[in-house]
């Protein structure tokens, strides 16, 4: 398969092709486990993600995505992948909604519904902010003080 990576900071974004694998696994519990009624092993599905021909000097992409998801074709197992490339931009957005240009983890509320109405503006300010700006610029540089 054939993937767009996105930029990252130590990382150019690039098209990559990639051997893609899937199958079904067994995984035991641990030896050591405390926790008790535990079954002692689960089926899974495995979709693993290896790169074929990495850049020069660039770590090789080498994935192995467990799921319950049923994986019994390519399609399937593409499926997946897709789903684990979303994983980027969803952890994205909560880092710009918490720490990063709107940093939510340093709001001073009190009560309920003053959280629930700041985590409501925030939560649309995050995506305008990542799709105006990208996550690296505070919230103030991209949206007007009145509003969106």
């Amino acid at each position: 398969m054939v993937l767009d990576l996105p930029p990252r900071k130590a990382r150019a974004a690039r098209r990559t092709r990639l051997a893609l694998k899937y199958g079904t696994v067994e995984i035991c519990q641990p030896r050591h486990c405390s926790t008790a009624g535990l079954p002692k092993s689960m089926t899974l599905q495995l979709v693993e993600v290896e790169e074929i021909n990495p850049p020069p000097g660039v770590t090789a992409i080498h994935w192995r995505l467990l799921t319950t998801h049923a994986v019994t074709t390519v399609a399937e197992a593409h499926q997946i992948v897709a789903w684990y490339c979303q994983r980027w931009r969803i952890e994205e957005y909560f880092r710009v909604l918490k720490r990063g240009a709107i940093d939510l983890e340093a709001a001073m509320v009190e009560g309920t519904n003053a959280l629930l109405n700041l985590l409501a503006m925030a939560a649309v300010a995050s995506v305008a902010v990542i799709r105006a700006a990208g996550p690296e610029r505070r919230a103030s540089e991209v949206i007007a003080p009145h509003g969106l």
